[in-house]
């Protein structure tokens, strides 16, 4: 069974609710170990984007059901662009730890 995914932002101890395009509108993602890792980089980006007051340089980590921790990697380059990041999240703010 896959492990489902919550993206927490350790600088501000909080969890992410926006509704994410990568999973059907779910605020947690599912299986990233399937993506390549410019894809999970830019579902971070993603995240940090449209979280109120989140940014790429807070430590940032998906942390999987099963225990996995899966950190963003700011040095991952950027080039390729996915369809889902033109999609607009619902607005929820995140949720403190």
């Amino acid at each position: 069974m896959a492990q489902y995914y919550q993206f927490i932002n350790r600088t501000r101890h909080e969890v992410s609710q926006i509704s994410l395009p990568f999973n059907f509108g779910l605020p947690h993602a599912k299986s990233l170990e399937r993506y390549d890792s410019k894809e999970v980089a830019a579902m971070f980006r993603y995240v940090a984007r449209h979280n109120a007051d989140w940014t790429d340089e807070d430590d940032l980590v998906a942390e999987g059901d099963y225990g996995e921790i899966v950190q963003f990697d700011q040095a991952q380059p950027i080039g390729q662009t996915f369809d889902w990041e033109s999609y607009t999240p619902e607005t929820r703010p995140p949720q403190a730890l």
